[in-house]
C-alpha cells in the first residue's frame, strides 16, 4: 500500500424506492493512512452535480491494511449506524444496495517552478444489486 492514500467504500440500506441508491441512507467507510493509519465511517449524500458530499461521524471500531492479501477491512458496529439513520434500523434482513469503492493514493511528488503538488492515481467501481447481510464477526 502506498502512503498518502484513501481507501473509501459506500452502501445505501433501507431504500424507498427499490434498486435507487439515492434515496435512503447512505453510508461510508473509509481506510486512510496519511503517514498515521486511520479508519472512520460516516454518511454520504448524492450533491446536485452528481458527485458525494461525505460527513465523518466517528473513528471506526477496527480497521486493518493487509499488504500481503493486498486489502482494506473496515468494521464499525451497526448500533452507530442505527444511532443516525433515518429510514428505518438496519437489521439482518435490511436490504443493502449500491456497493461501491474509490480509492485515491499520491503516487509521487512533483515540482513546478516554485510549487510542489501531489500527482496521484484514482481508481472507483460502480454499485451493485441488492443483497442483506447476516450477523459478522
Amino acid at each position: 500500500m502506498a502512503a498518502h492514500g484513501t481507501w473509501r467504500m459506500n452502501f445505501a440500506t433501507n431504500p424507498t424506492k427499490p434498486g435507487i441508491a439515492d434515496r435512503d441512507d447512505q453510508w461510508f467507510c473509509a481506510g486512510h493512512d496519511q503517514g498515521v493509519r486511520s479508519f472512520s465511517y460516516g454518511t454520504a449524500a448524492r450533491t446536485g452535480g452528481g458527485g458525494f458530499t461525505y460527513t465523518v461521524v466517528g473513528a471506526a471500531d477496527s480497521g486493518n491494511f493487509d499488504l500481503t492479501d493486498r486489502s482494506v477491512t473496515v468494521k464499525v458496529d451497526v448500533a452507530k449506524l442505527n444511532a443516525v439513520q433515518t429510514h428505518g434500523p438496519i437489521t439482518s434482513t435490511t436490504p443493502i444496495i449500491g456497493l461501491r469503492g474509490s480509492t485515491l493514493v499520491e503516487r509521487y511528488a512533483q515540482t513546478v517552478s516554485i510549487v510542489t503538488v501531489a500527482v496521484g492515481l484514482s481508481d472507483s467501481t460502480r454499485g451493485g444489486g441488492t443483497f442483506t447481510m447476516k450477523t459478522c464477526q
